[in-house]
């Protein structure tokens, strides 16, 4: 009779409470339990599909907006995917690397360490978009005005759709001249030690010579090519008030002007070249004059003293 009423006890609470309710470890009723672990499921079934969305949609949007921001025709979203997804990884792996130096430094080292980063990295960005991006720009684009414009036809009209070809023309072109430059055959210390601080990538170096850098390297260069931008335009607008209207109307298009320039500059550049080789040639001729006199008074002096010898 016990065991028949125990039994009865613990069916007791099922007959009450019904297939939807059972009790916690505490005693107290959890009613819809299958329904609440329903939900919990298809939650996470949710959430899991909106990470994986997002996943995959953010470095996909990212790496488009930034194609278009540049100008470059992506046709396949698996290279878009993978540069949006490289830099998230490196946003991310610099916010972890920054939270490790906060908390590993003391708040004194930490942002001394910090602003000296900082420091270093906005002068090497500097360096970098002035000397990859700025110079090769402007003398692409001198080149665009002097030489391709004559090639594109007579109904060509300069669009920012060119602007990247003309920046890979100017890196040809700079990449050209640190070949010719390295490899010996501009006779200037100077330029090879000025491209060397760029061109070793050493990021301390650039720091710590980021005003010489500026001064020696960027600065003739960049007021090199800002001038031969802008004589050409100085030479379009005297066009207009001082020729003739045949003339001006020769010189109201860029590209003559920009050609005039060029053949200026060029014609500039060879009298500097060719006075340059003249000085030299000078200096050679005479030192070995200089030379061929030291040796004929040797030679008077020694027979002078043969003949004293002798006599």
């Amino acid at each position: 009779q016990k065991k028949e009423h125990r039994d009865d006890d613990a069916q007791e609470p099922l007959a009450q409470n019904g297939p939807s309710t059972r009790r916690d470890a505490t005693g107290d009723r959890c009613q819809f339990y299958r329904y609440r672990i329903g939900v919990v499921l298809f939650l996470t079934w949710i959430m899991l599909l909106v990470g994986t969305s997002l996943l995959l949609v953010l470095p996909t949007v990212l790496g488009r907006s930034i194609f278009s921001f540049v100008r470059i025709d992506c046709n396949h979203d698996i290279y878009a995917f993978a540069f949006g997804l490289l830099i998230l990884w490196c946003s991310l792996e610099l916010a972890l690397s920054l939270r490790f130096v906060l908390v590993s430094f003391a708040q004194d080292e930490a942002r001394h360490l910090f602003l000296s980063g900082l420091r270093a990295a906005v002068r090497v960005a500097t360096i970098t978009v002035l000397w990859a991006g700025l110079l090769p720009l402007l003398s692409g684009l001198f080149i665009e005005f002097t030489v391709l414009i004559h090639f594109r036809g007579d109904g060509y009209e300069f669009n920012g759709s060119t602007l990247l070809q003309d920046w890979a023309v100017g890196t040809l072109l700079e990449k050209a001249f640190r070949a010719v430059v390295m490899a010996g055959e501009v006779r200037d210390v100077q330029w090879i030690e000025r491209l060397e601080w760029i061109h070793t990538g050493n990021v301390a170096r650039m720091d710590e010579e980021f005003g010489t850098i500026i001064r020696w390297t960027i600065t003739p260069c960049l007021v090199l090519w800002i001038g031969l931008h802008v004589c050409p335009l100085l030479a379009t607008q005297l066009g207009h008030l001082v020729f003739p209207t045949a003339m001006e109307e020769i010189l109201s298009r860029g590209n003559y002007a920009y050609s005039l320039c060029a053949c200026v500059y060029l014609n500039v550049w060879m009298l500097s070249h060719i006075r340059h080789v003249v000085l030299r040639l000078h200096d050679s001729i005479r030192d070995d004059k200089y030379l061929a006199g030291i040796r004929l008074h040797n030679f008077v002096s020694g027979l002078e003293s043969q003949n004293s010898a002798l006599g």
